[in-house]
């Protein structure tokens, strides 16, 4: 997982548009306190990442997935948000996501896209979500970004 705080959040370090509360999070050895961003308001949305694919099993096929959550206070999420992956080969997948319909309050996995680390995918996988249509948008949090060994023929989430 790349954490929150491991990706490049546009206006990320302005306490104005985004804040880092702390968020319990279960793992092997008990609770973690994870930092979460979490959007107070903004009009353009940037969250960027990369991972070296050189981590990552080989010859496995990964869905990428952003885990977010919806306040139920949020706002402006009537347009959709663009997710973006590109493969070191230069190949992308694009695809669009409506959040405003995600249910509130509850962590979801909102598929990127899926790759297969082969030796033609072998550097850095880059990422993104953005939604930079100028309209004002709050409400969203986001832990990370999760690549999960998947079976080529799954559907995404």
């Amino acid at each position: 997982m790349v954490l929150a705080s491991g990706l490049s959040i546009t206006f990320g370090d302005n306490s104005g548009q985004w804040t880092w509360p702390e968020e319990e999070e279960s793992c092997y050895l008990g609770n973690e306190n994870l930092p979460v961003a979490e959007l107070k308001r903004i009009c353009w949305l940037e969250i960027k990442g990369k991972c070296k694919t050189i981590v990552l099993s080989p010859r496995t096929m990964y869905e990428v997935t952003i885990v977010v959550k919806m306040s139920s206070q949020n706002r402006g999420w009537e347009i959709p948000v663009n997710l973006s992956l590109e493969r070191p080969d230069g190949n992308r997948q694009v695809r669009m996501e409506r959040l405003d319909i995600l249910e509130k309050e509850t962590w979801k996995h909102i598929s990127i896209g899926k790759f297969e680390t082969t030796p033609k995918t072998i550097g850095e996988i880059s990422f993104s979500l953005t939604q930079t249509d100028g309209h004002w948008k709050s409400g969203l949090r986001v832990k990370g970004v999760v690549f999960t060994p998947t079976a080529e023929d799954e559907q995404p989430k």
